[in-house]
């Protein structure tokens, strides 16, 4: 609405003077408000917020372009589409959006900018289409939690042949090798850490003393230029990994609550665990506890219950074993250390009935670490033999959904669609909510042309997965069938 309708119904000379006069106060506040937000007056002009709307830095990647500024980084952006009208309001003509959610987009352009990170054909594509400069996108997901065994694969983007130059808590920017920006390249890549990955990763690399000492030099950078929550988490990490416990202490510390993307639960385990190598037991649980105040981790309940038994209180360990195998009976690490406490205690019953646990959780780990290949084997752009993977895991644990609409979506890729139906099937068999299972059977219906069916099974996926990773594409295929 404009100002006008203040005077469109006046009664009388005298409510149309009352009128006018609150139109000169407004105007008179809108332009003491501009000016003092321009000349940065608080609270009027507050460095993290954007005139006239009480805009929130923290989930634009205002960092990254800041970045971009000083090195002169401009042109076209491979960017989320969230992020699009942000960059187009920011930084228009001096850099443009790839998409920015202004009017039609493809529901498929959406689908090929998640699939570009992880695989470079597609990058390539877009790329001779859209020439863009520059790459800035958020952290994945790691949904399968194989950042560990797949490290020297960087999951935010795959293709080596674009360099990270700059991270912070919320982003990433890649520039293309071979190309303008070169230079800055030489200058400003991170070559050793790769920040979207999980840290626990480098853990088998870090007796290389050069590996090492790269590491923590890029991680000290980082903190530098950005003083990214992540780096102090990831060095924290490092140093526990070396037996530098009171180093990791001083530097976990430092970790802040960022909304949505904290770290604080890797920090205060990170503590605990240091706390515990030192010998400072209940210091070891009193930041095991706060960990688990943000969490309840199966994990982290193991820890307490393990320092418990350096502590010699028995009692407490079961308590907290027997806690963290309700919450995940899986974690394969504390059946023997509960196995043996009650073997101390005669108590034979627990003892056989904690056996049968054991022997069907090692039989279902199995069928973990075969998905697990599964998908590091598809990452690497070999369905094949993630397929087998896939298989040998639905062998040892028939009772996970997940593998099965793996298969699927493999299937799907191969244009074998009774086969990717078939299997997407069989994961909402067992499990009738398994989101990507919807999903997958939306792409299906989709591609036969059955559209209302398509449009119920993305329905489906919103209902469960409201959130979700393909939540937005989702809506947007919606949108466009509807």
């Amino acid at each position: 609405r404009n100002l006008s309708i203040f005077i469109d119904d006046s009664r009388s000379l005298k409510r149309l003077f009352h009128k006018k006069a609150l139109i000169a106060v407004v105007s008179a506040w809108i332009i003491l408000f501009t000016i003092l937000g321009l000349s940065g007056v608080e609270p009027f002009g507050q460095k993290d917020k954007a005139f006239g709307f009480g805009f929130d830095y923290s989930f634009v990647p205002e960092g990254a372009l800041k970045y971009m500024d000083k090195r002169n980084i401009t042109g076209r952006i491979f960017n989320l589409f969230q992020w699009g009208q942000y960059i187009t309001w920011r930084d228009f003509p001096k850099r443009t959006a790839f998409v920015d959610g202004r009017g039609y987009l493809p529901v498929d352009l959406l689908e090929k900018q998640d699939l570009a990170r992880r695989r470079p054909s597609v990058l390539d594509e877009l790329y001779k289409r859209y020439r863009f400069k520059s790459i800035l996108v958020e952290y994945p997901v790691d949904d399968a939690g194989i950042s560990d065994v797949l490290y020297n694969t960087d999951l935010a983007l795959s293709d080596p042949r674009w360099a990270l130059v700059y991270w912070d808590d919320l982003s990433l920017v890649y520039l293309k090798r071979g190309g303008v920006y070169d230079s800055i390249i030489k200058k400003d890549e991170y070559r050793f850490v790769k920040p979207a990955n999980n840290i626990s990763g480098t853990r088998a690399r870090l007796h290389d003393k050069n590996y090492r000492e790269n590491l923590i030099r890029e991680l000290k950078r980082n903190i530098k230029e950005t003083g990214s929550s992540k780096a102090y988490a990831f060095l924290g990490f490092v140093y526990n990994e070396t037996g530098r416990y009171r180093k990791a202490i001083e530097v976990f510390s430092k970790v802040e609550d960022v909304p949505g993307l904290s770290h604080l639960l890797d920090a205060y385990s990170g503590i605990a665990y240091a706390y515990g190598r030192l010998g400072y037991m209940d210091k070891s649980i009193l930041y095991y506890k706060k960990s688990l105040r943000l969490k309840n981790n199966a994990t982290t309940l193991y820890n307490i219950g393990i320092v418990y038994i350096k502590k010699g209180d028995e009692k407490k360990a079961i308590k907290y074993l027997s806690e963290a195998l309700s919450l995940n009976s899986n974690l394969m690490s504390v059946y023997p250390q509960l196995i043996a406490i009650y073997q101390s205690f005669g108590m034979k019953q627990e003892v056989e009935k904690t056996l049968k646990m054991y022997e069907k959780a090692r039989v279902q780990g199995e069928g973990g670490e075969y998905f697990k290949k599964g998908i590091k084997t598809y990452l690497n752009n070999r369905p094949d033999v993630a397929a087998e993977w896939f298989e040998k895991s639905i062998r040892a644990n028939p009772s996970n959904p997940a593998p099965y609409s793996n298969l699927g979506y493999i299937y799907f890729d191969m244009g074998v669609i009774d086969r990717a139906y078939e299997y997407q099937k069989r994961a909402l068999d067992i499990d009738p909510d398994f989101a990507n299972a919807h999903y997958g059977l939306a792409l299906i219906y989709k591609k036969l042309g059955d559209t209302e069916k398509a449009v119920r099974e993305y329905k489906e996926y919103l209902r469960i997965e409201p959130a979700g990773y393909y939540s937005r594409r989702a809506k947007k295929a919606i949108e466009a069938m509807e």
